[in-house]
Order: C-alpha cells, then structure tokens, then sequence
C-alpha cells in the first residue's frame, strides 16, 4: 500500500501576493479612513475592482511582510466597531472595504521615482535617491490611465 504524508490537497496554503510597500499604504489607507470616512464613500470605493463581486473574482491580496499582514486584518477586525458609516450599512461597508481596499491598493498604486531612468537607485547611505521614490494611491480620474491595451499615457524627461 502506497500511502502519502502530503496533504497540499486538504489546506490552503497562501502565497503572498503583495509586497510590503502596498501593505504599509493599506495601513496608512485605513489611518485616513478612520479619520475621514467620506474618504471611501466618495473617493477610494470608486476605483476598481468597483464592487465586492469583482472582487471577489480577482486572486486575493496577501502581505509578503507577516506581521504587516496581520496589522492588517487586526485593523480590518475592528473597523466595524468604530461605527464609522450610519449604522444600519456599517458592518456591511466594512467588509466591503475589508474585501476590496488591497485589491484598490494592487491595481490603482503608481510609483513615483525622483530618477526613473536608473534600474536600481544608488544606496542611500552613499547619497543615493531611493528615500525620494514612493507609492502612492490617488483619485478615481487618475485610475483610468493605461488601464488598456493601448497606452494613453507618456512620460518623458527632459534635463
């Protein structure tokens, strides 16, 4: 009798699919959100995937960086208790923005390097520009750049 240790088949196993940078901007996301909760009902639940269903239907996001991630979910768990939106549609906007908002964060980042043209910047700590570089999540009208197969943006630099 052939009998096999492996049990792949009968757990999840989840491989992360997101990097550290866009957790960072996921906690500092729901920092603004608890502050200012209009920041998702007017701006961020905008942008794409625009509904818990599409959502649903992309791979799902998961921190490469363990314990961002479960800053993360520590902070997604207990966003409902805030009370943030009218109560009758908190819990459920909550989940909604525990569903979509590191889908938002994957598919709506831009980078913004000071020096695009170099590979890899220089170290920092011999002068280099890596701390001038970042990420960032901006509004609905800035998402629908190259968001198809045909370019409709162009960058140059000049100097």
């Amino acid at each position: 009798e052939n009998v096999s240790d492996d049990d792949d088949d009968d757990v999840s196993i989840h491989e992360a699919t997101g990097t550290k940078r866009n957790g960072i901007l996921i906690l500092r996301s729901l920092e603004k959100l608890e502050k200012n909760p209009s920041l998702w009902t007017d701006t961020m639940s905008k942008l794409f995937p625009r509904d818990a269903e599409t959502a649903l239907s992309l791979p799902p996001w998961f921190c490469s960086d363990a314990s961002i991630g479960m800053e993360i979910e520590t902070k997604f768990s207990k966003l409902s208790a805030l009370s943030l939106f009218p109560s009758k549609e908190n819990e459920e906007v909550c989940k909604e923005i525990a569903t979509r908002l590191p889908l938002i964060v994957r598919y709506n980042v831009l980078s913004v390097e000071t020096c695009p043209e170099l590979f890899v910047h220089p170290d920092v700590s011999k002068g280099g520009m890596a701390s001038l570089s970042g990420t960032g999540l901006y509004g609905p009208e800035v998402s629908y750049f190259n968001h198809r197969c045909v370019p409709n943006v162009s960058r140059y630099c000049i100097g």
